[in-house]
């Protein structure tokens, strides 16, 4: 008898301007935690860094400049559940607050 592989909560997804960016197996990565908190753009909390655990179980920290700039996170902490949570560093929310406020 054979099973279903069972996710493991929360996961992470990474995406820009809709788009998935990554590759990994089932798109999802077992989310381990963000790192410093950068502020905010719009009501989405952002972090200089993601860690998280790869198909093979190896933890990574990915930053802004992993994928050429800022991206979203998809979080989901159980199924139909998701939270967005930006990566992005400081300046690059300072330059979006400013975008948002017309300057």
């Amino acid at each position: 008898m054979t099973t279903a592989k069972q996710t493991k909560y929360p996961t992470a997804s990474f995406h820009r301007d809709g788009n998935l960016l990554h590759a990994n197996r089932g798109g999802l990565f077992q989310l381990v935690g963000f790192g410093i908190p950068t502020g905010a753009i719009g009501t989405a909390v952002c972090y200089e860094s993601v860690t998280v655990l790869d198909a093979r179980g190896v933890r990574c920290t990915i930053t802004a400049d992993s994928y050429g700039g800022p991206f979203t996170v998809c979080v989901r902490r159980a199924p139909g559940e998701r939270e967005w949570i930006g990566v992005a560093d400081s300046e690059a929310v300072a330059e979006a607050a400013l975008a948002r406020l017309g300057c």
